[in-house]
């Protein structure tokens, strides 16, 4: 067996991008990776406008008694207009400032009579305006290649008026659980069988990551069904993950078959959940092999899977390391020969300051527990051979972290 540390060093060294990149509609970019640099066409804002309904003055004009006289009328979406000395412009939220003014009372602050208007309180130089470039500059890179594209990006982007951008396209990814004790869901349970529940889980992960599911279903415990399944999402799908028989039971056919059909890279992790994970080939499609237990499958697939599977898709080296928060626990547990992942949850002080938040741990570690991950917010590192105690530094990651 090998360590953590060494299994996900060896993934982030042999992965690399299998994603192509093409030009895709801003409205359907979300989850995707940028395929280049983007940088603004234009700077916003493009010209200083104003932040109130109000009145648009020069600044040094202003005294307590004085009056103005509206000149204009500034409305969002016009062209720029003039004032001179002693004048006023009626503006809305979003004009552009006119030439000659300089500042924006609201229109709450002014008194109003025939045609003029006073302000008691003091005006001072540019309040109340947009300044050109204030959000962003002309030129500035709005987003770095292999970066994922969420909702506020999309905004940012059509803020600058961009409708298209080139990114990476979605992985076509083949999600196959195996075991002959797997029914459906929504079917009667029967003595010695489990439901389906590992490829839902992991499917709406791999969706929210931006991948397409392909292919996908549940192979029979035989050598011959094994393999040719393998085959088939070989050659329709970018990635094979598979949940089971990755272990070294009678019915456990995925590493005999890889072994013939393909290559195995690495076989069993020093982790706990999650010792039998396999990685490898099948002819030249990446194998992610994930262990059958429903909290191994997903703690496998957020910790060693992911950075794989980013990196396919385009991801960049900063949005696939995740540095783990160090956080006290207040929990005492020891490790033997494997380093643990433990489902955990984060606990804030009245004041929400996290330097002073603790970690505490579910009650029931075991691989099968299914209610520990709604419990949980996030994993606990404890390296092997360790014992740990109530204000030991821990090292935690969240969920959070490892889904985005």
């Amino acid at each position: 067996m090998i360590t953590f540390t060494q299994a996900l060093e060896n993934i982030k060294k042999t992965s690399q991008c299998l994603s192509q990149v093409k030009d895709t509609e801003l409205h359907q970019a979300l989850n995707r990776f940028a395929g280049s640099d983007i940088y603004a066409p234009i700077s916003m804002p493009p010209l200083p406008n104003s932040a109130m309904d109000g009145y648009a003055i020069n600044a040094t004009d202003w005294s307590a008694e004085k009056s103005f006289e509206i000149s204009v009328v500034c409305a969002a979406g016009e062209p720029p207009k003039q004032i001179i000395n002693n004048q006023a412009a009626r503006i809305f939220t979003g004009a552009i400032i006119p030439k000659g003014a300089n500042a924006v009372i609201p229109q709450e602050l002014a008194a109003e009579q025939n045609g003029k208007i006073t302000f008691h309180q003091t005006v001072e130089k540019n309040q109340f305006i947009r300044f050109i470039g204030e959000d962003f500059k002309q030129g500035d890179k709005l987003l770095s290649q292999g970066e994922r594209i969420n909702y506020a990006e999309i905004l940012l982007l059509a803020n600058a008026g961009i409708s298209t951008l080139p990114t990476y396209q979605p992985l076509r990814i083949a999600l196959l659980a195996t075991g002959d004790e797997i029914i459906p869901l929504g079917t009667l349970w029967e003595a010695g069988k489990i439901f389906d529940s590992n490829r839902p889980c992991l499917q709406s992960i791999l969706s929210q990551w931006g991948a397409e599911i392909s292919f996908t279903k549940v192979i029979k415990d035989s050598y011959e069904d094994t393999k040719s399944t393998l085959l088939e999402a070989a050659q329709l799908c970018d990635i094979i993950i598979t949940t089971g028989g990755v272990s070294v039971g009678d019915k456990d056919y995925i590493k005999p078959v890889l072994q013939e059909i393909g290559e195995l890279t690495t076989w069993r992790v020093n982790i706990k959940p999650g010792k039998p994970i396999a990685l490898g080939k099948v002819n030249d499609t990446p194998f992610i092999g994930l262990p059958g237990n429903p909290v191994s499958a997903l703690s496998t697939l957020l910790l060693l899977a992911r950075p794989l599977i980013q990196k396919a898709q385009g991801a960049n080296q900063q949005h696939i390391d995740i540095s783990p928060w160090k956080i006290r626990a207040n929990f005492t547990y020891k490790t033997v020969e494997r380093q643990d992942f433990l489902r955990a949850r984060l606990v804030l002080p009245s004041n929400q300051e996290l330097s002073q938040a603790s970690i505490e741990i579910f009650d029931k570690q075991h691989s099968h527990i299914v209610s520990s991950i709604r419990w949980a917010d996030g994993l606990v590192s404890i390296p092997a051979n360790t014992t740990i105690q109530p204000n030991d530094l821990v090292e935690y990651f969240s969920f959070q972290q490892l889904i985005r």
